[in-house]
């Protein structure tokens, strides 16, 4: 999979990278529209298992492409900064070790860890024009909610602490945001509020006459600890009408919650579909629920 230039006004395609022994991925236009920024694994490893991602620069003026030197491991999902003289991307320095983000500049230098990643495992980070700082979304107890970075790397929670946002995009000045917020009795509508998570409003209702003929609630967290002894979330969806000492039928998944909805998306599955597409273990009793743990 390479890179392709789209001529508007043409329309005509032009190559601008492509090779048989990788995939160029996850490309981002610098602020000038000079640059693109991407990642790949061009040292061999793409289709042998390898765990190396590097980041790269193309020019679009000559096509000449050269690769930032980032830590070793894993660095991916670049972004450039709003005045186009850093990038913003993921790294990890091996498999299974936190996901941490870093900025490195463009035109090389040592990169610097912005967020460890200890505590949460950042999906994607955005960064206004106006200078308000970075903001990132990140995976937390089952939710996606979005947070702004302090100088000190502290996650700060601004909007969704038990929801999932996306397309989070800023106003001009950086004051404002919009973005699109759902959880699993709310399905995706669109809130404004101002950069510091403060005045949210609900822009759009499109989802209200469906929502007011099914009966929706909220899952319940709860901790345990795993095979290697660590601390985990466990999410329980209780059946409606559920009754104190009432029996009913568990499906336990080794899937988090947050994939098991958004790949199941709208479908309804039983627990014996729903465990073999995911895995896990049916408990044989009388009545219809979930039970999803990491």
């Amino acid at each position: 999979m390479g890179l392709w230039l789209l001529d508007s006004e043409g329309p005509s395609l032009q190559r601008l990278t492509g090779h048989a022994d990788w995939n160029d991925r996850n490309a981002t236009v610098s602020p000038d529209g000079t640059l693109i920024a991407f990642d790949a694994d061009r040292r061999g490893g793409e289709y042998a298992g390898g765990f190396n991602l590097d980041i790269f620069l193309l020019t679009l003026e000559t096509a000449e492409v050269w690769r930032l030197e980032t830590p070793s491991g894993r660095a991916w999902q670049p972004t450039f900064s709003p005045d186009g003289r850093q990038i913003y991307f993921h790294h990890q320095s091996e498999r299974y070790a936190p996901t941490t983000l870093q900025p490195i500049a463009v035109g090389g230098g040592g990169a610097d860890v912005m967020h460890d990643g200890l505590a949460l495992t950042a999906t994607d980070v955005g960064i206004p024009a106006a200078g308000q700082g970075s903001f990132l979304r990140a995976d937390s107890g089952g939710a996606r909610p979005l947070f702004r970075l302090d100088r000190s790397g502290r996650a700060i929670p601004l909007v969704g602490a038990d929801a999932t946002i996306n397309g989070v995009s800023f106003s001009a000045n950086g004051r404002q945001m919009a973005y699109v917020e759902e959880d699993e009795t709310c399905l995706a509508e669109i809130f404004t509020a101002r950069s510091d998570g403060s005045r949210v409003r609900q822009l759009a209702r499109f989802n209200d006459e469906l929502l007011g003929q099914r009966e929706l609630q909220s899952l319940e967290r709860f901790t345990f600890t795993n095979e290697e002894d660590m601390a985990a979330d466990g999410f329980l969806l209780r059946p409606l009408g559920f009754r104190e000492g009432q029996r009913f039928l568990g499906a336990v998944t080794r899937r988090s919650v947050s994939n098991w909805i958004s790949e199941a998306g709208t479908q309804e599955y039983p627990p014996e579909s729903m465990t073999a597409q995911f895995g896990g273990t049916i408990w044989p009793t009388s009545t219809t629920t979930g039970v999803a743990r990491r």
